[in-house]
């Protein structure tokens, strides 16, 4: 009732309203909303103006206010630290008005604590503040200008030649596939192992589209011991497995897209809707490669084959538009409206605000660049599975309709694959011979 008996009366001084205040301010939510509805009309109105006096004041006047009362309540030593407070706050104040521009303000400001700077701001000027803020919403800007030259240029520029160095050495790393980078050509040449394998950037191309060129003796997975196995694993399953995997892990991804970035990126709205696509056809592809390696079906190999390719390529474009979007991260924490404007993508700006932007990269970096090494085993698995339909016998090149042609007694029938000695051997005696008719069988003798 003491409150209700406070709430009747409309003017109250200020010390009255600060007790009111500390009362409604120690009950709950409920109990405040009931006590401000028993108020009358006039005492609610004089309570929101004098909380709005109070928002709109400074607390370093209300402290100052208050400083004889806490003098007198506190000891020596307390005492003079107040005092010392209130002195250094006062020449910080003096030399904050006499500053020649509102760079040397930032400067003072800065050197402060974030109590001591609020306190301060509030009991400058309106024109000051004002003043202030512009200044620092214009130092910003020109930061991010100068972060975005500094960090998005040069990494857009030098970005597609770092990704094939970095792959290149990760894959030389892991013997996964021996690659090296193409020597300088000022440089001495250089080749211990004797392996003629490089890969190399196309100059002149800017879309961001990377070829490698590899050559050599060896394939993925395979050497001149094991050469008709990936991982430890026959070629054929390892195709089989391969598509069934790309099915399933196609099936998988759609079903989480937030947790298939740190493998397979969609960071940016392109490579999202890029991804999509690819992984939604990745059901119908990987049951194709898997039937292909069953069934030994030399289409279905080679579409599953088409696909791992498009994939490949896919995934490099993902790097050329996920990666600038990661190495600004920050950008959206500290500016959300200038990064959407920049890059415009939703996933990194939900990533910026919950401050993770450091473990997304690290796992993004780590886990993607592993899950394209053991897409691209299953990628030369299944175009060295490709080789051996087109490496035939020479026992089913022969044509079964007629004689094989060992016995012909005539010069100048087509050679075939049966009789290639033959008629290499009476070719170069009717050669010599200049026209000169002798049987095979009788040259022999």
């Amino acid at each position: 009732m003491g409150i209700v008996d406070y709430h009747r009366r409309v003017e109250l001084p200020s010390e009255e309203m600060e007790a009111i205040l500390r009362r409604l301010r120690a009950m709950s939510a409920e109990e405040r909303r009931g006590a401000l509805a028993a108020m009358p009309e006039g005492t609610r109105k004089e309570l929101m103006r004098h909380l709005k006096q109070e928002a709109g004041g400074s607390r370093l006047r209300q402290l100052l206010s208050h400083l004889p009362e806490l003098l007198d309540s506190a000891d020596e030593q307390k005492r003079h630290e107040l005092m010392q407070g209130v002195r250094m706050l006062e020449s910080v104040t003096a030399q904050v008005l006499a500053a020649p521009d509102m760079a040397s303000v930032v400067k003072i400001l800065r050197e402060l604590t974030p109590q001591q700077r609020h306190a301060i701001v509030e009991s400058l000027p309106g024109e000051t503040q004002e003043a202030l803020t512009a200044h620092l919403r214009a130092e910003k800007a020109a930061q991010a200008a100068q972060l975005g030259t500094k960090v998005y240029a040069p990494a857009q520029q030098s970005l597609l030649p770092a990704l094939c160095r970095m792959l290149c050495i990760f894959f030389e790393a892991f013997a996964l596939l021996p690659l090296r980078l193409s020597p300088d050509p000022a440089a001495p040449a250089s080749d211990p192992k004797g392996e003629d394998c490089r890969c190399r950037i196309l100059s002149g191309i800017r879309v961001g589209f990377v070829a490698f060129e590899v050559t050599g003796s060896q394939w993925l997975g395979g050497s001149t011991a094991h050469g008709l196995y990936v991982l430890g694993i026959p070629v054929r399953s390892a195709v089989f497995l391969g598509g069934l995997g790309c099915a399933l892990h196609g099936l998988f991804l759609l079903h989480h897209p937030e947790d298939r970035r740190i493998f397979v990126g969609g960071y940016s709205d392109w490579s999202m809707a890029m991804i999509d696509l690819l992984e939604l056809s990745a059901m119908l592809w990987g049951l194709l490669g898997a039937l292909g390696a069953f069934y030994m079906k030399e289409g279905f190999l080679r579409s599953f084959y088409y696909y791992e390719a498009a994939r490949i390529l896919a995934w490099f474009a993902m790097y050329v538009l996920d990666v600038p979007l990661l190495l600004n991260c920050e950008l959206g924490r500290d500016d959300p409206n200038a990064f959407m404007a920049r890059y415009g993508g939703q996933a990194v700006l939900k990533i910026a605000a919950e401050g993770t932007c450091d473990e997304e990269r690290s796992a993004f970096y780590v886990l993607s660049l592993l899950s394209l090494a053991f897409f691209c085993q299953f990628f030369f698995a299944t175009q060295r599975l490709l080789l051996d339909f087109a490496d035939d016998p020479r026992y089913l090149l022969m044509s079964k309709e007629g004689p094989t042609g060992v016995f012909q007694q005539q010069l100048g029938s087509v050679p075939t694959v049966a009789t290639p000695l033959v008629t290499s051997d009476a070719s170069r005696s009717g050669s010599a011979t200049s026209g000169s008719r002798q049987m095979p069988l009788e040259s022999l003798a």
